[in-house]
């Protein structure tokens, strides 16, 4: 009897790693997926919300783990990517998202995504909140709609969900996140400019013509007159 007792927490233990593994690959799988996914030509580009909950997904079965065993189960989560392009823009930033955001590692997710995202603006000299602020003002948010469509021409939908992530964090007001109407107008800006490969070898529109496509989708809350908006391509994120 005593012995029986005692073998049960083994087979536990292996029943519990065992699910975990079925877990971790499926929702590797999903982010490998939609990396994969490129709407038809015509087809709008829109989130991918199934991506966005498998990451958090994989990001809060990290946190209870200490640091070897986050690279080990980031180590587990690349096995299911082995067979997207390396270098594409999107694996890039995944890539960096499981050494530097996954877990309990250097800083928590979105947070990581919002510096990234305030990366691909290039206006390091950006202010986006001004004293006393608890949230960016509409010139501000204005300001920054450009510079965000042409940041993440260079990605496929998925790269693009996350920085969206990013972007409303970046841009978020006292609850956390981005209001409901911010949320939508980022998610028009950053989604509505398809590029012809999420390979970052399409030809790249210049800051001014966002400025101008802009206005043809009504999501600014005021007014760019007297903003100035810095030219040049955007970066590969790493």
């Amino acid at each position: 009897m005593h012995g029986i007792q005692g073998a049960f927490p083994t087979n536990i233990v292996a029943i519990r790693d065992s699910a975990d593994d079925v877990a971790i690959k499926t929702l590797s799988i999903t982010l490998k997926d939609a990396i994969e996914a490129r709407p038809s030509p015509g087809e709008p580009w829109t989130p991918h919300d199934a991506a966005w909950n498998a990451l958090t997904e994989l990001d809060r079965r990290a946190k209870p783990l200490a640091p070897t065993e986050t690279r080990n189960f980031a180590d587990s989560i690349r096995q299911w990517l082995n067979e997207v392009p390396r270098f594409s823009p999107d694996v890039l930033l995944l890539d960096r998202i499981l050494d530097n955001a996954l877990g309990n590692t250097q800083r928590p997710l979105k947070q990581y995504l919002g510096e990234k995202a305030f990366e691909s603006l290039e206006l390091p000299r950006l202010n986006v909140l001004e004293p006393g602020e608890v949230e960016p003002n509409s010139r501000t948010f204005d300001s920054v709609l450009p510079s965000l469509a042409l940041g993440v021409h260079e990605y496929g939908p998925f790269g693009r969900t996350l920085l969206w992530h990013g972007a409303r964090h970046l841009l978020a007001g006292p609850s956390g996140d981005a209001s409901e109407s911010r949320v939508e107008a980022l998610q028009k800006v950053m989604f509505s400019f398809p590029n012809k490969s999420h390979l970052g070898d399409s030809e790249v529109p210049t800051i001014q013509e966002f400025v101008a496509e802009l206005d043809l989708l009504d999501s600014r809350e005021g007014i760019y007159e007297g903003t100035h908006f810095d030219a040049g391509l955007p970066p590969i994120i790493v």
